[in-house]
C-alpha cells in the first residue's frame, strides 16, 4: 500500500513539473505573433524533448507497438503500392517507417528532428523539418496524409493555414485522415490532472463542429467521421455528432464533461476525421 502511495506521489510531482513546464511553453507560443511562431515551434518542442525525454526502448515497445500496428492496419484500407504517404507530427517515425514497406514514397514532416535522429532511413523515406505550419512537399503529390494527436498542438491562428497547406499537398482524390481528442471531454494534455481546460501544449482542443468548419474553410470538399469495425472502416456524416455536441453544450458546465465522458459518448465524440480534397 505504501509503495503504491509513494508511486502515486512521485507521479503527481512529475505531472506537476511537466504541467508547469508545458504551461510556460504554451504561453510563449500563444503570445507570439505569426512570424515569431515559425521559429518558436521548433524551439518549444526541442526544449520539451530535453525536459521530458522521449520514451526509452522498453517503454516504446510497450506503448508504441500497439499504436503503430493499429494505425498501419487502419491505413492499409487506403494505401496502395504506388501511393505517396505523408505523416504530420511523426514523433519517432515508427509509423512512417512501417508504412515505407507498402507504398512508393513516405514524407514525415515534423517541427523537431530530435526523436528521430538515430533512424535508419529507407530510400523511399523523407524526413522534413518544418516550421509547424508549412507542409514543404511537392504540390498535389500526396495520396494519403495522416496525423494523430497533432492538430491540438497547433496555434489556433495557424490551424487554417496548416490545413490549407495539407490541402495543397494532396492529389485531387487525396485524403487527410486526422485523429484528435474532443474538447468536450478534455482536457487531454497534462492539464487534465490540474485544470478543467487545456493549458499545456494542447493549444486548442476541438469539437467536431469546429473542426468540420475549419476543414471546409481550408478547401476540403467532404468531411466525414469514421470508425473501424471488424476490419472495415465505416464512414458516417458529422451531423449526428454535431447534434450531440450541441445538446451536451446546453448543459451546465459542471455537467458537460461528466456526460461527455460516458462510454457511448466518448466513442461517438472521439474525433476521427476523413477529409477529401476533391473539387470545390
Amino acid at each position: 500500500m505504501n509503495q503504491k502511495k509513494n508511486q502515486a506521489n512521485q507521479n503527481q510531482k512529475r505531472y506537476r513539473k511537466q504541467f508547469l513546464m508545458e504551461k510556460k511553453l504554451a504561453k510563449s507560443l500563444l503570445s507570439a505573433n505569426a512570424h515569431q511562431r515559425r521559429r518558436l515551434y521548433r524551439q518549444v518542442y526541442d526544449e520539451f524533448f530535453r525536459k521530458v525525454p522521449f520514451p526509452n526502448e522498453s517503454e516504446k515497445d510497450r506503448i508504441g507497438s500497439g499504436f503503430v500496428s493499429g494505425h498501419v492496419k487502419l491505413l492499409n484500407h487506403f494505401l496502395k503500392p504506388d501511393s505517396t504517404f505523408l505523416e504530420i507530427g511523426p514523433g519517432d517515425c515508427s509509423l512512417s517507417l512501417a508504412v515505407t514497406k507498402s507504398v512508393r514514397k513516405v514524407y514525415a514532416v515534423d517541427v523537431s528532428p530530435k526523436p528521430s535522429r538515430s533512424l535508419h532511413k529507407p530510400k523511399n523515406f523523407h524526413l522534413i523539418v518544418a516550421d509547424g505550419v508549412s507542409v514543404p512537399v511537392p504540390k498535389a503529390s500526396v495520396n494519403i496524409a495522416f496525423s494523430s494527436q497533432v492538430l491540438e498542438h497547433i496555434h489556433p491562428d495557424d490551424a487554417l493555414s496548416h490545413l490549407k497547406n495539407v490541402h495543397r499537398a494532396l492529389t485531387e482524390t487525396g485524403l487527410y485522415i486526422a485523429i484528435t481528442p474532443n474538447r468536450l471531454w478534455g482536457p487531454h494534455d497534462v492539464s487534465q490532472f490540474f485544470e478543467d481546460k487545456a493549458e499545456g501544449l494542447h493549444l486548442k482542443e476541438y469539437t467536431v463542429t469546429e473542426l468540420e468548419k475549419l476543414f471546409k474553410t481550408a478547401g476540403f470538399s467532404t468531411v466525414q467521421l469514421f470508425i473501424e469495425v471488424r476490419g472495415k472502416v465505416i464512414r458516417y456524416p458529422t451531423f449526428p455528432v454535431k447534434v450531440v455536441e450541441w445538446c451536451i453544450q446546453l448543459l451546465p458546465p459542471s455537467v458537460q464533461k461528466r456526460v461527455a465522458k460516458f462510454a457511448p459518448f466518448t466513442l461517438l465524440l472521439g474525433i476521427l476525421v476523413i477529409a477529401e480534397k476533391g473539387t470545390t
